[in-house]
């Protein structure tokens, strides 16, 4: 079995270490959202005067809609494959981010968060498919646990820049701005790293990589 950072063979543009790091920004990116919304939850309730129980519902909408579109999402990776899934929905995320601009009341901002985690799904899905198949011939335990720092990091840096963005003369707006433009940069960039799909005519498993014939192909030679 091959090395996890062997550049030989490693089918993506990229060398695997510098894809494992897109694909770890990539997911630094979804969850400085994700946890964003909820370091955020204090000033929603300032901003839209929102009741405990209201706080609650619009920190959690954006988690329940990753939740319920995970599933999806993870199926038409297998179909589209990861690169174009991810194209397509970069885009889709900074939209729905952009949008935010516009909510003036709980049931909008609740609706916006949670189409907002429905294609914030397609960061993950997308980038477990494409990590999990660009390393198919290698260790994957470290790499995947490697991308996986992604999601406490994002957190890290919601935590200290949003609430010193959020209580500057414009509000909301920078962030949701920087929301939108860090998606569809982070997706993109990743978007461009990932091999093709194997069944859009991408790359394939090396010679060595493949099982010997079975006894059906070789009886009667």
């Amino acid at each position: 079995m091959t090395k996890p950072f062997d550049p030989r063979g490693f089918p993506a543009p990229v060398p695997p270490v510098p894809f494992l790091g897109i694909a770890t920004l990539s997911q630094t990116g979804m969850s400085f959202v994700q946890q964003g919304i909820v370091v955020m939850g204090v000033y929603f309730a300032s901003q839209f005067r929102l009741s405990l129980a209201q706080m609650g519902l619009v920190t959690t909408a954006l988690s329940l809609g990753v939740m319920v579109s995970m599933v999806v999402m993870g199926a038409v990776a297998d179909r589209l494959g990861p690169q174009r899934l991810l194209c397509f929905g970069a885009a889709a995320m900074a939209a729905v981010s952009l949008s935010l601009l516009w909510v003036s009341g709980f049931a909008a901002l609740l609706g916006v968060l949670f189409v907002l985690g429905v294609v914030l799904a397609i960061a993950p899905a997308s980038g477990t498919k494409a990590v999990f198949t660009a390393f198919f011939d290698r260790p994957r335990g470290m790499v995947m646990g490697i991308r996986q720092t992604g999601v406490p990091l994002g957190a890290l840096i919601a935590a200290s820049l949003l609430p010193r963005l959020a209580g500057g003369p414009h509000g909301f707006k920078p962030m949701f701005w920087l929301f939108a433009a860090e998606l569809l940069a982070l997706g993109w960039t990743f978007a461009a790293a990932i091999p093709k799909n194997p069944a859009q005519g991408g790359w394939r498993p090396r010679a060595h990589c493949r099982p010997p014939p079975g006894p059906s192909r070789t009886a009667g030679r």
